[in-house]
């Protein structure tokens, strides 16, 4: 009995001891609950936690992207303003693509030809000489240049031809000694005779090819009323204009040549009928 006693005893100041131990403990632990409110602003890294939440916006936003392209495809305005496309720029480098397609075929409509002039089967140089009694007819045999154009725009007609006078022919012989001598056409001392177009315009009837004539080494401006077209792949050109000899200084120089004179009338028509190919 004695010995539960002393336990008892012993028993109960030993919890005493623990009580008074254990009210101690709760009294320190006070002073340090300012220490347990330190980490709470170490908690604050919270927006760290946050950052998954800004992530979130931009996952929804991919969703919506594709919403606003559905609604691009079937051609709607504003899915391409939300996601905030230029639309309006792409047609623009369409269209800066598509301007030299459309200028192409102008640039090879518009290249230049150049035909051959000369004497052939369809091309004849020819002239008309009058006197009070009646006419004179002739031509030249050789001749030779070139006629430039763009297209089958006339206006840019451009033209060089040269004509052999020593090639002159006339209807009767007498009349081509005549000529030949040195009081007409003088072919010793000037063999050729030149056209050199300087301006083309068009008219109701067709073309107004004016040009340097250079004839007896006289060059004076005479314009050619002119039919042109292109057939297949030659030029198709005709005119006859009528000019005075004496501006080209052709008449005679000696008396009695000079009453010969008195009976050709100083009014000549020229002319031409061409087909020229290309050369």
């Amino acid at each position: 009995m004695k010995k539960i006693q002393w336990t008892l005893a012993l028993l109960l100041v030993a919890s005493m001891i623990i009580v008074g131990c254990g009210g101690e403990a709760a009294k320190t632990p006070a002073p340090e609950a300012p220490a347990v409110e330190t980490p709470a602003p170490a908690v604050e890294p919270a927006p760290v936690a946050e950052a998954p939440a800004a992530e979130m916006p931009v996952t929804a936003a991919a969703p919506a992207a594709e919403d606003d392209w559905a609604e691009l495809e079937i051609g709607s305005i504003s899915g391409s303003q939300d996601l905030g496309l230029d639309m309006e720029e792409a047609p623009a480098a369409d269209a800066t693509t598509e301007a030299p397609a459309a200028d192409a075929p102008a640039a090879e409509a518009g290249a230049a030809t150049t035909y051959a002039l000369g004497p052939n089967e369809d091309s004849v140089l020819y002239w008309t000489g009058y006197k009070p009694a009646g006419a004179r007819q002739g031509g030249f045999n050789k001749f030779s240049g070139t006629a430039t154009v763009s297209g089958d725009d006339f206006t840019t007609l451009a033209v060089d031809v040269t004509v052999d006078v020593t090639s002159m022919y006339a209807d009767a012989g007498g009349v081509e000694d005549c000529l030949n001598s040195s009081d007409f056409l003088n072919p010793e001392k000037f063999p050729t005779a030149k056209f050199v177009s300087t301006k083309v315009e068009k008219t109701t009837d067709g073309y107004n090819v004016t040009g340097d004539f250079t004839f007896l080494a006289v060059t004076k401006s005479l314009t050619l009323p002119c039919a042109l077209a292109i057939q297949g792949d030659k030029l198709s050109a005709s005119a006859e204009v009528t000019i005075n000899r004496r501006d080209w200084g052709m008449k005679s120089k000696s008396w009695s040549k000079g009453i010969q004179d008195t009976l050709i009338k100083d009014n000549v028509d020229i002319g031409f009928e061409i087909l020229a190919p290309k050369q």
